[in-house]
């Protein structure tokens, strides 16, 4: 059974509920509020969600992608070179993205800022970002 919050209109949804519900759900809500809901937040979101919106003819529906960090590889490498550029820079912050892009990425001016929020990305290229821009490294020890 699913409940709604009467003041905002938020859906409730039993965590038991399968993947494909709670993306049809999403979905619904994604139409009528444009991503205001919380469903992908859902622990059966991911299971069914990549499939259906990776390749969206709607730009403002491929972005979901990012809510799931077990997305295929292939699919997260191939969006990448999605058309649209705020597409491009979701992606270079997806962990699924493999290291060989990343390093792409930071040669990108369009997506070299974007990839420093990549939990993927190598600590020795962070260092040379920080390093570059000026910030001290903390004493080891």
């Amino acid at each position: 059974m699913i409940h709604e919050w009467p003041s905002s209109g938020r859906r409730l949804v039993p965590p038991t509920l399968d993947g494909e519900t709670v993306f049809q759900l999403y979905r619904d809500d994604f139409e009528h509020t444009r991503g205001a809901g919380r469903i992908p937040l859902h622990p059966n979101f991911a299971s069914a969600a990549a499939a259906h919106y990776a390749d969206a003819p709607d730009p403002a529906t491929r972005p979901l992608i990012s809510f799931v960090p077990d997305a295929p590889v292939g699919t997260v490498s191939r969006l990448l070179k999605d058309p649209d550029p705020q597409m491009r820079r979701r992606i270079a912050k997806h962990p699924a993205l493999p290291v060989e892009l990343i390093l792409e990425c930071c040669e990108d001016p369009d997506l070299a800022t974007a990839v420093l929020w990549n939990p993927s990305l190598p600590a020795e290229v962070m260092h040379k970002v920080l390093d570059e821009v000026g910030v001290p490294r903390c004493p080891e020890g």
